[in-house]
C-alpha cells in the first residue's frame, strides 16, 4: 500500500474537540481507521504524533486528527522494533542487523550495523532501544553486544552481554543514572538473568542475578530501588511470578511470593509500587490493582473485573486502567490511594494497546467491531479526553509501556 492509499485509509470523520480538564468533559473525541498490522512492534507518542511499527514500516500519525503524516519502509524488508524517541527530531528503531535513525519527516538519517549474529540458525528478532539522559542510544544486537551510539549514528562504546536466546538479542529493560539493566544469558549455559552494565566506568557488567525462570517486568526509582517481576513457573494457566525489590547494587531488599501472576506497572516518587496481580491457575483471574509501600507492605487494593491491557498515569495522580470487559474496551479510573473515580466513556472493541499523549489524551488501538469490519482488516484508533492535563513525568514505568527513553525518572 502506497503513502496515498495509507493516507486515505487513515481518514476520519470531522469532529470538534475541546480540551478536557474536568470529569464532565471527559469521553470519546474521535475514531480513525489505521492499516492492519499497525501494532507488530508497538507504539509511542512523540510530541503531537503517534508512532507505530507495522511489520517493516514505521507510521507517524497526527495525534490531533488521526491522519497519516509520514511512513518509513525498511529497505531490507525486515520487521522493525518498537520505536524509541530520542527527541522531537530523531526517532530510532532496530531490525536484526542494525539501528536506524529517522528524522521527523520519516526519512532515514543514518544506519549503524551490528556485528555478525551469534544466533545462527534461528529467526532473529529486534529489540527496542533505550536512551540515556545525555542522549546516547543503547541498542542490543544479535551479535551479543550492547552498542552505544550517538545521535548522529557514530559508535561510542560497546559491551558484551550475551544473548537472550530463542532468536532474541539481550532485552534492554531500563536505565538508571549508573546502569543499563538487561535480561540476558551472559553465556549460553546460563539462565536468563538481570544484568547491570556500568554506563560510566569501563562499561563492565556490575552484577548478574538469577531471579527465577525469566524477568517479566521491571521498574525503578526513589526509595523502591529496582523492582522486578520474575516467573517462578510457567505451567499454570497464567504462570506464577514473584515481585522482587533490589538496591542499586543488586542486593535483595524484599520479596512478594504468593503463587499469583504479578505484573509491575510503576513506582511513585515516594517509592510506592503499583501492580496488577491475578490467580495463576484458576479459571477466574481474580484480578487486583495493588499499591505497595517502598518496604514491600501492601497499602491499598481494588478488585478489577476486566483484562488489563495498560495502566496509565496522569499528572494529576489519576490512574487509568485500560482493558477489555465483555468484548469491549473499558477505562476505569482511580485516585492515588486506589479509591475509584468515574470511569471514562469509550466506544471501541477490546484494545490491543493504549497510551497517554503529552496533553493527557488517551489513545487506544483496537480491532474494528465485526459489524464494521472491512476487507482490508484495518484497525480502529480512538482518542479519549481525560481530566488529566498531561501524563505523569515523575512516575517510573517499564520499558514495554514507556513512550520515552525507558530511563528511570528518579535517581536510585
Amino acid at each position: 500500500m502506497g503513502a496515498a492509499a495509507l493516507a486515505a485509509a487513515c481518514s476520519r470523520e470531522p469532529v470538534t474537540e475541546s480540551v478536557a480538564r474536568s470529569p464532565d468533559e471527559a469521553g470519546m473525541a474521535w475514531q480513525a481507521s489505521i492499516p492492519a498490522g499497525a501494532l507488530s512492534g508497538g507504539m509511542v507518542v512523540s510530541s503531537d504524533r503517534l508512532l507505530l511499527t507495522s511489520r517493516e514500516r514505521l507510521l507517524s500519525i497526527d495525534a490531533n486528527t488521526g491522519t497519516l503524516v509520514s511512513e518509513f519502509r525498511n529497505p531490507s524488508g525486515e520487521m522493525l522494533s518498537q520505536p524509541t524517541v530520542v527527541d522531537d527530531t530523531l526517532t530510532v528503531v532496530t531490525d536484526s542487523r542494525s539501528v536506524i535513525g529517522l528524522e521527523r519527516s520519516g526519512r532515514e538519517a543514518w544506519r549503524y550495523a551490528f556485528g555478525p549474529a551469534a544466533l545462527d540458525g534461528e529467526k532473529l528478532a529486534a529489540q527496542p532501544c533505550l536512551v540515556t539522559p545525555d542522549g546516547t542510544v543503547l541498542a542490543s544486537g544479535v551479535d551479543g553486544y550492547i552498542h552505544a551510539v550517538d545521535r548522529t549514528g557514530q559508535a561510542r562504546w560497546r559491551a558484551h552481554v550475551g544473548t537472550y536466546g530463542a532468536g532474541k538479542a539481550a532485552v534492554p529493560l531500563a536505565t538508571t543514572p549508573d546502569y543499563l539493566l538487561v535480561d540476558t544469558r551472559p553465556s549460553p549455559s546460563d539462565k536468563p538473568s538481570l544484568v547491570a552494565v556500568d554506563l560510566h566506568d569501563g562499561h563492565q557488567l556490575r552484577f548478574s542475578i538469577d531471579l527465577g525462570i525469566d524477568v517479566s517486568g521491571l521498574v525503578g526509582g526513589g526509595r523502591a530501588g529496582i523492582v522486578a517481576t520474575t516467573y517462578t513457573e510457567t505451567k499454570s494457566r497464567r504462570g506464577a511470578s514473584r515481585l522482587v525489590a533490589l538496591d542499586e547494587r543488586g542486593r535483595q531488599r524484599w520479596v512478594v511470593d504468593r503463587g499469583r501472576h504479578e505484573a509491575v506497572h510503576a513506582v511513585t516518587p515516594a517509592g510506592e509500587v503499583l501492580t496488577v496481580s491475578q490467580n495463576a491457575d484458576d479459571a477466574e483471574p481474580d484480578s487486583r490493582l495493588e499499591l505497595w509501600s517502598s518496604d514491600g507492605e501492601r497499602m491499598h487494593e481494588q478488585p478489577l473485573d476486566l483484562r488489563v491491557v495498560a495502566l496509565l498515569l496522569g499528572s494529576d495522580e489519576t490512574l487509568y486502567v485500560v482493558g477489555c470487559q465483555e468484548h469491549s474496551a473499558a477505562v476505569l479510573t482511580f485516585k492515588h490511594d486506589l479509591a475509584p473515580a468515574a470511569p471514562l466513556s469509550v466506544e471501541a472493541a477490546c484494545p490491543q494497546a493504549a497510551t497517554l499523549d503529552d496533553r493527557g489524551r488517551l489513545l487506544l488501538i483496537a480491532a474494528k467491531p465485526l459489524a464494521a469490519a472491512t476487507s482490508d482488516g484495518s484497525l480502529r484508533l480512538s482518542r479519549v479526553l481525560t481530566p488529566s492535563p498531561a501524563p505523569a513525568p515523575s512516575w517510573s514505568v517499564p520499558r514495554g509501556r514507556a513512550s520515552g527513553s525507558g530511563a528511570f525518572s528518579t535517581a536510585l
